[in-house]
């Protein structure tokens, strides 16, 4: 175990990582973080054409956010939303998900689908916010056009942030921003 830290911290010093933005690497392979975010953008993107909103992009200052709180619940055992602002103070949005998982694989695409699932208590013909649904809703705002993925995955299981800039869940915005199904899923 001794030899694979200091070769994984020689692999580290040499793709010019810290050990701030290292940490979350912690059980998720190098190689499979970037292939995790890019399912996860990918998915997003996927269900927000369904419903004609934009698609997203990555953004470093909110993957950032995302990570930092992703590493945060690691480390304390926690469950809960938080850092929900960015540099500016600017609102963000943000969905959670947690998995018993400290291995990998793990199936990032089905905690996308599991906010999206929520679709079927969202009532379009009275848009407003609900517990049972804001996962959905924030997923597919269409006035959100940045996000950023936090993965970190240890002793405490796996957890899953993803932050979106500009914010969702904005009361009086809904029709504005979620939009009915253009088509149905293939599943």
């Amino acid at each position: 175990m001794k030899g694979l830290k200091y070769l994984m911290g020689i692999i580290m010093m040499a793709i010019g990582a810290s050990d701030a933005t290292s940490s979350h690497l912690r059980g998720v392979a190098l190689f499979n973080r970037t292939q995790l975010v890019n399912e996860v953008l990918v998915r997003h993107n996927h269900y927000r054409k369904l419903h004609q909103a934009q698609p997203v992009r990555l953004a470093s200052e909110i993957q950032t956010l995302a990570q930092t709180w992703a590493d945060t619940l690691q480390r304390e055992g926690k469950f809960q939303h938080g850092m929900l602002a960015d540099s500016k103070n600017r609102p963000v949005g943000q969905n959670l998900a947690w998995s018993s998982s400290t291995t990998n694989p793990f199936n990032i695409s089905a905690r996308v689908d599991s906010w999206y699932k929520e679709i079927v208590r969202y009532n379009f013909s009275d848009p407003k916010f609900s517990f049972t649904t804001g996962h959905f809703t924030q997923l597919v705002w269409n006035a959100t056009t940045f996000i950023g993925v936090g993965i970190s995955q240890g002793p405490n299981g796996t957890y899953v942030v993803v932050d979106y800039f500009p914010a969702g869940n904005v009361a009086g915005r809904y029709p504005q921003n979620v939009f009915p199904i253009l088509s149905y899923p293939n599943q």
